[in-house]
């Protein structure tokens, strides 16, 4: 009998993050550059700025996480409707 074994193909780079990233190093730059070589107070904003809008995307993404259901979970039955609990066929030696 003969096996063959496939390599798994190589993982394909995502382009999506470093457009991001390239789009917003063209739009901060222009902005950061606006105090001109005397002041930092624009790049500092803009630091601020991109830590509260980390924050609020946190906060947004977790709340949107916990109030959906997991894959695979069911509902827990509690109460009389539950019935008693189910024994092992080992818990009686």
């Amino acid at each position: 009998m003969h096996v063959s074994v496939q390599p798994a193909p190589a993982p394909r780079p995502v382009p999506v993050p470093g457009t991001v990233q390239w789009g917003t190093a063209g739009v901060a730059a222009p902005i950061a550059g606006l105090g001109g070589t005397g002041t930092a107070v624009p790049v500092a904003l803009m630091v601020a700025g991109g830590a509260l809008v980390s924050t609020v995307g946190l906060v947004v993404a977790a709340a949107a996480a916990e109030h959906r259901p997991r894959s695979g979970s069911r509902p827990l039955r509690t109460g009389s409707a539950a019935g008693p609990p189910a024994r092992s066929p080992t818990a009686s030696r």
